[in-house]
């Protein structure tokens, strides 16, 4: 043994999901390509000389010996390198047998303890061609480090089919991050942190996602569905982060954070982000192997009434300050936060080096075609990742347990319609961005005047709300002339209200008073106070004053809300305890109840 030391961040939460999956191919990572003409010898020489030349793949990692975890780096390893002989199958055969071997051995698993934590797998197929399956554990590989590692590889192999030596170089040392890690600034990381997510309150969870504790924990079966990007929205994309210097990153990051508002209803938005974790001024960095990403929370405020450009700026200025602190355990962040529960539910993702610029640099002696990538290493019911080439990507990965097709394909539908707003200039403030067409409004607004509904009486009003605003939060709820409001929105709003009324101590039953004109406050004051368990008593704003006094009195009113600020004097009830809607959209009290609230 070499060294000890202890894990990065990452490192740390991909080790805890995978000894809690046990089995299930939790963070497993695995590369499967067509090679031609292979000389075994140089094969299993390039994989030992990549072992020895990066000390991550030999190490091994232990949970229960200390009282943190540690990974120990072994002298020396070597690869396991399985090899069979399938030329005697048809074609049909080998390709089915290929596609339970790669099942298989996703979920056979790695021995943390035992290093390397990765393995090779030769099916010859033909006198000249194999299938080489590449089984990874992602504790000890970023995505970024894998191009890394097959461009060395295939130069490796190069020189020793030519006879040449090796240039081994000066040793990748993982441990020379991992001390780098350790020797920040605690007190700056904290402060930093705390100031970051200060008011959040409560993490953005998707509603549709399911509230199981351990929704984001472990990894099951997932699939994916893609969004291509063509050509022209490609150039698209590309002209508006050029022409308003921001990154396609950000632009996309943007996207998400509506969406999740929207879903959410929650205008405090927060969803994970991987980012690079490669410090600039750590020697040879880019060409360096190893688990250096990290998963980071984003977190933006929406404010309807903000210009798009502003707010992508600020969110792309956010992320620019967070850089300094990118190590940071998101366990850390979490505790530091002070939110009970996930903060978070989705995960997005950039990969902007793929293996397929690594084989297109130039003609290798050995010839890689046909390649396949299945991972699984994500813990979290969504993840997005961005995948940009000539076509821009968009994959929607998901649990199944949590998300089905129908709903992933209507997150797509939204990903793309908003996007679109954006680089066309359609949507010049947060206010104008739509999720569905006005025709698509009209008609669900229609489908809901012709619905005739045998619900259970013994449900309140309330139940029946939070049932919809849980299954569909993204739909519109509300319109006044031009303003729409989703359910989320009213969920979140009225939430408020019967928050904020609780903390001055409305008890069940009391009688409040509505002080408003027409318009969207009016509702979400309305279902507010119905859900702190008080009853709202209408108080015409065309009354004159004595008369609205006789109904206060009358009616044993205790607190009255209102809903634009001139309202309690120019009715001549300034005197009474009035409470201003504008008032509980900053109050930070939490409703008691589990999901979305309600007494």
């Amino acid at each position: 043994m070499e060294w000890v030391c202890r894990l990065s961040g990452l490192q740390e939460g991909i080790l805890f999901h995978g000894l809690y999956d046990q089995g299930g191919g939790a963070y497993i990572q695995q590369m499967s390509c067509v090679v031609r003409e292979l000389e075994m010898r140089a094969f299993v020489g390039s994989w030992e000389h990549l072992l020895r030349r990066h000390s991550i793949l030999r190490s091994g990692f232990y949970h229960d010996v200390f009282k943190v975890p540690v990974q120990c780096v072994y002298r020396k390893v070597s690869m396991p390198v399985a090899v069979l002989d399938w030329r005697g199958l048809g074609e049909q055969e080998q390709q089915e047998g290929i596609r339970r071997y790669e099942e298989s051995d996703r979920h056979k698993g790695f021995d943390l303890k035992s290093a390397p934590l990765m393995r090779v797998g030769l099916l010859r197929l033909s006198e000249e061609r194999y299938r080489m399956i590449w089984t990874t554990h992602h504790l000890i590989l970023d995505g970024w480090s894998v191009p890394v590692l097959m461009g060395e590889f295939l130069e490796a192999y190069e020189r020793l089919v030519l006879g040449m030596d090796l240039d081994e170089g000066v040793e990748d040392r993982y441990e020379d991050y991992i001390r780098y890690i350790g020797g920040r600034d605690r007190e700056q990381e904290q402060g930093y942190w705390r100031e970051y997510l200060r008011g959040i309150g409560s993490g953005s969870l998707l509603p549709f996602a399911g509230t199981l504790p351990d929704r984001t924990k472990g990894v099951s079966r997932y699939r994916d569905e893609t969004l291509l990007l063509d050509e022209k929205v490609t150039g698209g994309v590309n002209e508006f982060v050029k022409g308003h210097r921001i990154t396609v990153n950000t632009l996309m990051q943007g996207v998400w954070a509506w969406l999740v508002y929207r879903y959410s209803g929650n205008r405090k938005v927060i969803y994970g982000v991987t980012v690079s974790g490669r410090p600039g001024d750590l020697a040879g960095v880019e060409n360096r192997v190893g688990m250096y990403i990290n998963a980071l929370p984003l977190y933006t405020e929406i404010e309807e009434t903000q210009e798009v450009m502003s707010w992508l700026e600020s969110i792309q200025a956010g992320q620019l300050r967070s850089r300094e602190y990118e190590y940071t355990s998101l366990s850390e962040i979490q505790r530091w936060s002070g939110v009970v529960g996930d903060l978070f539910d989705s995960m997005m993702t950039f990969q902007n080096f793929p293996v397929s610029e690594v084989l297109s640099r130039r003609d290798w002696r050995l010839q890689v075609e046909s390649m396949e990538v299945q991972e699984q290493t994500t813990n979290y019911p969504l993840s997005i990742r961005l995948i940009v080439e000539d076509q821009v990507r968009v994959q929607f990965i998901y649990k199944e347990e949590y998300l089905n097709v129908s709903q992933i394909e209507m997150i797509k539908g939204h990903f793309e319609r908003v996007l679109h707003q954006l680089i066309s200039g359609e949507a010049a403030m947060l206010k104008d961005i739509r999720m569905l067409t006005p025709s698509e409004e009209r008609q669900l607004l229609e489908e809901f005047r012709g619905i005739d509904v045998d619900y259970d009486r013994s449900r309140t009003i309330v139940d029946l709300f939070e049932e919809q605003a849980m299954r569909r939060p993204w739909e519109v709820a509300l319109v006044y002339g031009e303003e729409r409001m989703s359910y989320g929105e009213l969920d979140e709003g009225s939430k408020r209200v019967a928050a904020c009324l609780l903390s001055r101590g409305v008890e069940p039953g009391d009688r409040i008073g509505l002080l408003s004109m027409r318009g969207m406050d009016m509702i979400v004051a309305m279902l507010g106070i119905v859900r702190s368990g008080a009853v709202y008593v209408p108080l015409n704003i065309s009354y004159p004053a004595e008369r609205l006094r006789y109904i206060i009195e009358d009616a044993g009113i205790s607190r009255i809300v209102y809903t634009d600020d001139k309202l309690p004097e120019a009715c001549g009830l300034s005197q009474y305890d009035c409470i201003s809607i504008e008032e509980s959209r900053s109050c930070e009290a939490v409703l008691p109840g589990i999901g979305t609230g309600g007494r």
